[in-house]
């Protein structure tokens, strides 16, 4: 039988404060990082969200995707969209970036 696989969705506006504790929480969870995917999504913040986010998905040796929206879609449309582009079969997992 095949592990499950996760899809963490991480929708942030402005949350620099928050980056380093969110996403080291997703980074430190016992399961394989193969096991698991990170989708950060930058609602065009307009701190260092960004920034922080790339430098603490380079920790991760599985796969993860920052994506750097250009206008505000707030984050039911991110959820939305990003849950509907997910693979198949994985489990969907949001954590708000604050």
């Amino acid at each position: 039988m095949s592990k499950q696989h996760f899809t963490i969705i991480i929708p942030a506006y402005n949350c620099s404060e928050w980056v380093s504790r969110n996403v080291t929480s997703v980074i430190n969870q016992n399961y394989d990082d193969k096991d698991y995917d990170i989708i950060y999504i930058n609602d065009c913040s307009t701190d260092n969200t960004s920034e922080l986010v790339e430098k603490k998905l380079e920790l991760f040796t599985g796969t993860s995707k920052l994506i750097n929206n250009k206008t505000n879609l707030k984050a039911l449309r991110n959820l939305y969209d990003h849950i509907h582009a997910a693979r198949e079969g994985t489990v969907i997992v949001t954590v708000d970036g604050d």
